[in-house]
């Protein structure tokens, strides 16, 4: 049997592990994802801008506003900060 005292040692990490986060600045006016990838100049994929914008918008940051619908695919759905008014 073992008796020894071990001391704990120092777990608290100053960093944290993996990517750090990216803020993203909400266009003026109406705005789509593709606009949002286009005018951040950041390399983010399409699906990880609409993760920031879910989550804005159930925050109250963001709302929804309308869809543009084009010829072929899925509508594009606009969004707009809420501060602003229609």
């Amino acid at each position: 049997m073992n008796t020894e005292q071990t001391t704990p040692t120092n777990t608290e990490r100053t960093t944290r592990r993996g990517r750090p986060p990216v803020h993203l600045d909400w266009p003026e006016g109406n705005f789509t994802v593709t606009d949002v990838k286009g005018s951040s100049g950041l390399t983010l994929s399409n699906v990880s801008i609409q993760l920031k914008i879910n989550k804005a918008v159930s925050e109250g940051a963001l709302r929804a506003v309308g869809k543009v619908s084009t010829g072929m695919g899925r509508p594009r759905v606009t969004y707009r900060k809420a501060s602003e008014a229609l």
